[in-house]
């Protein structure tokens, strides 16, 4: 998708003066992080555009915005209902403050007006050409909604997220919306460590027709979603609405298995007997063994579930979990990385011993990238040959016992005029194989997962990763490691080939 900030102006050329939303002074408003953008029809023309207003200029300019075939569609990641967060406008610009003048209704059916002249022209050519509108507010907004084919609800947290409301708003938007569907549950919680929370809110999207996406607050705005045990289930295709219980909890039927989400914000026993009832039935079912929490997914026969609930000031919430019709071992991959938003849920970030620095965030002409400095993110730590023993270590947390496949990933710290690091680097795996050393030459295949070996790793968190700085010849690099589990024996491994999209950074 190509994406676009429709409130403010996100150009490089400079907005036309008539476009801006002015106040009763005639100044241009802020509006949190810019100054509002006037896609009303009362928004004066703009000779630089031919006479166009600005709601002219968005269908024109998203129109060419996905021309290209290689778009699948447009995602307008910023665009209220009215003038949001602002105290005085002057839409009509006749020197009197709208909000007092009018009020709030008044503003939201003016600004409506230019919002549904936008879409009600875009949507017609973008489905000609098989193309997707989402439409970003933030939360589950009211408006266009047969005019686009979704919505984010962006920071979905659980303590304040009203499932009543929630429901109702999710069945009629499906009814409404366009297909496909485009719906997104831009999911967070405290922390990525936060799996009931997430099981919720996952349970709780699975009752329709919605992506998902789960992260941690800390983790920045938008910047590493994380990645649970879970998203690797194949559910399959849904086989039922969603269907409730008689304790208030809901279920959904799919070929391969069945959601189960408790709202009530009191704990909930569900049985088998329970799901026996509902004709879509197809048990028995089980818990999947999962590596992230294997004693909720613990690979058992499905009996019953106590789903806890609990109660805020803002709302009630509560857990829920995925039932599979076959026995089956999902372990997410493990990636351990040098900063805690980098490394996967339920595992540590790795460890520093020694005189590391951090990177400057460039990384040379070959591995430049946008980052957050104040939350150490996209960077990596990097030691002088010195000849101390400076370590780095790596430590998973295993939740399933059995064969990992172990990758590394190192940037790049030369220039353009030299390569300075080391092609002697010491790698020391730590498993329940005992201890191997593999020597990476960190001067090649930078920016990439580079395969090290098949290790038997037993449950816990005694195996781990080291790399050491003792008798490197340039500098040495670490950034992070990977654990993909395996369940084939480990004389059948060959080293694979290296996965063609490198690790998003």
């Amino acid at each position: 998708l190509t994406s676009r900030d429709w409130n403010m102006w996100e150009q490089k050329r400079s907005a036309p003066n008539e476009w801006f939303v002015r106040d009763s002074k005639g100044q241009k408003v802020w509006a949190g992080y810019g100054y509002l953008m006037d896609i009303s029809n009362y928004c004066s023309s703009s000779d630089q555009y031919n006479g166009e207003k600005y709601n002219d200029y968005l269908i024109e300019n998203t129109i060419q915005a996905v021309s290209d075939p290689i778009i699948d569609g447009f995602f307008c990641q910023g665009i209220w209902n009215y003038p949001y967060g602002t105290t005085d406008v002057d839409l009509d610009k006749n020197g009197v403050n709208d909000w007092k003048e009018h009020g709030k209704e008044w503003l939201k059916q003016k600004w409506l007006e230019g919002i549904n002249k936008v879409v009600s022209n875009l949507m017609p050519k973008m489905a000609a050409d098989k193309k997707i509108l989402i439409l970003n507010s933030g939360r589950f907004h009211k408006f266009a909604w047969e005019y686009s084919n979704g919505m984010m609800l962006e920071h979905l947290r659980p303590e304040v997220f009203n499932f009543l409301y929630f429901k109702k708003m999710y069945d009629n938007w499906m009814k409404i919306a366009p297909k496909p569907h485009v719906l997104i549950v831009d999911a967070q919680s405290n922390s990525k460590n936060d799996f009931s929370n997430m099981r919720y809110l996952l349970t709780a999207t699975l009752l329709g027709d919605a992506y998902f996406s789960f992260t941690d607050s800390k983790s920045g705005e938008h910047y590493y979603k994380k990645y649970y045990d879970e998203y690797d289930i194949d559910l399959g295709s849904p086989i039922s609405n969603a269907l409730k219980l008689p304790n208030n909890c809901w279920i959904r039927f799919f070929n391969n298995g069945v959601s189960i989400t408790n709202p009530t914000g009191s704990s909930q026993l569900v049985r088998d007997s329970d799901l026996k009832v509902f004709p879509q039935y197809d048990g028995p079912y089980y818990r999947f063994q999962g590596g992230q929490v294997p004693e909720i997914n613990n690979g058992k026969t499905f009996s019953e579930i106590d789903l806890k609930g609990q109660k805020t000031e803002y709302g009630a919430y509560g857990d829920g979990i995925i039932l599979v019709k076959k026995p089956l071992v999902i372990v997410s991959e493990i990636v351990i990385d040098d900063s805690d938003p980098g490394t996967s849920p339920g595992s540590v970030s790795a460890s520093f011993a020694g005189n590391w620095q951090m990177d400057d965030g460039t990384g040379g002409d070959f591995y430049q990238m946008c980052y957050k400095p104040w939350k150490n993110m996209f960077r990596y730590r990097f030691s002088k040959p010195n000849g101390d023993l400076n370590t780095a270590t790596y430590t998973p947390s295993i939740g399933v016992s059995g064969h990992y496949l172990i990758y590394e990933w190192h940037g790049w710290h030369g220039t353009r005029i030299g390569i300075d690091e080391g092609s002697n680097v010491r790698y020391a795996i730590h498993s329940a194989d005992g201890k191997t050393i593999k020597i990476v030459d960190q001067k090649k295949n930078c920016g990439k997962w580079n395969y090290l070996g098949a290790y038997y790793f037993n449950k816990g968190d005694k195996g781990y990763v080291q790399i050491s700085t003792i008798g490197a010849n340039g500098i040495v690099i670490a950034d992070a490691i990977k654990f993909v589990y395996s369940p084939s024996k480990k004389q059948d491994f060959t080293a694979p080939e290296a996965p063609k999209n490198p690790r998003v950074r």
